[in-house]
């Protein structure tokens, strides 16, 4: 494959240019220009820069780093969002009953053992497998057995559906759960009283937990000079990382739930263009990446500046994906070029792209879990 970085590169400094406009006009605004008072002679303002107070540089640190995160420097307010709910398939809303019937035919050796969950009641699906969940929380159900039949019935489930179907059982029962035993203070006849009881939770890798702000940025930079600055061998790879990095932070801020592996999959055809309606607000978002999910194909807003640099990026002709390099790859070049150069996060733990895909803290210099 022809390597022809010249387009992204051309992106990426006119995104510096627009970010070197921003502190021009920041400086601009640094100037004194309060007019505490007016001359009796001829009304003109008199100015006093000691009543001037300009934002401190803590401040405009946070406006860069979500300005990188969001790779937009004029308006990354605009993506700050909150999503709309999701909506349950009808698939939960059957009755549970011949589902559970299904599962106990081909689970014989499961059912076998007994003290497995119990028949469904004439409730939807939806509705048992709220009910499984009390039966752990609220009753507090440890068996080994009863514990091993739930999670037998709900690989079912997912066997038999799709990825976006797979939303609402997910948020009840994920895939990687665990148990947590605890308990809680409830209030009785004879005063407050402590309970045992579970909680069901999931079990989240360290990847997974997020890196406050300037660290994200931080990397983002890193990657950005090696594309524009580094060897001609790493820029390609660094490229690349950088884009679904972006991408990655977009879908993550968007709370579109899916995996890594499908946004790194995703086609030049999901990267679209809306062009708002007259009566929408200032600074609406106008480019999306419709992304699959747990609950169907969303769309993520991305940045103009992130439209044209993933479309940039090369690829073979006749390629249909925006991104050409393993993951693999990609992730060994985000720790060799972002991760370890910077000194804002190589100290944080495991940063991978699904860090990315997690909200970004302001708990500076430290990561929760």
């Amino acid at each position: 494959m022809k390597t022809d970085l010249e387009p992204a590169k051309k992106v990426l400094r006119s995104f510096l240019a627009d970010i070197e406009d921003i502190k021009t006009l920041r400086r601009l605004m640094s100037i004194p220009q309060l007019a505490s008072s007016f001359t009796i002679q001829d009304q003109t303002p008199e100015f006093d820069a000691s009543e001037f107070i300009p934002a401190p540089n803590s401040y405009w640190e946070q406006e860069d780093a979500y300005i990188w995160l969001y790779a937009d420097a004029w308006d990354f307010r605009s993506f700050m969002q909150q999503p709309k709910n999701n909506q349950m398939p009808e698939y939960y809303l059957q009755a549970a009953l011949p589902l559970y019937q299904q599962w106990r035919d081909q689970e014989k050796e499961v059912v076998y053992r007994g003290c497995i969950i119990p028949i469904p009641d004439d409730v939807s699906l939806e509705a048992y497998l709220r009910h499984l969940s009390s039966c752990i929380e609220e009753k507090n159900e440890k068996r080994s057995v009863w514990i091993k039949s739930l999670k037998s019935f709900t690989q079912f489930i997912r066997d038999d559906i799709p990825l976006e179907l797979q939303g609402t059982l997910e948020s009840i029962f994920p895939y990687k759960m665990k148990i947590n035993r605890g308990y809680s203070f409830k209030k009785t006849d004879n005063g407050i009283q402590k309970f045992n009881r579970s909680y069901i939770l999931r079990n989240v890798d360290d990847p997974v937990f997020p890196i406050d702000i300037l660290a994200a940025s931080d990397i983002l930079k890193n990657l950005t000079m090696v594309v524009l600055e580094g060897r001609p061998n790493s820029q390609h790879a660094a490229a690349e990382a950088l884009g679904f990095a972006l991408i990655c932070h977009a879908v993550g801020s968007a709370r579109v739930i899916t995996r890594e592996n499908i946004i790194h999959e995703i086609p030049l055809t999901a990267l679209k263009f809306s062009k708002p309606a007259k009566n929408e607000i200032l600074f609406h978002p106008q480019y999306y990446a419709n992304i699959q999910s747990f609950y169907g194909f969303k769309d993520a807003p991305i940045s103009k500046t992130l439209y044209d640099y993933l479309i940039s990026l090369p690829r073979n002709q006749g390629s249909v994906s925006i991104f050409s390099k393993p993951i693999s790859t990609l992730l060994r070049t985000l720790y060799d070029k972002g991760v370890k150069r910077s000194e804002l996060a190589r100290s944080l733990g495991t940063i991978t792209f699904r860090t990315f895909m997690s909200q970004s803290t302001h708990w500076f210099g430290h990561r929760p879990g």
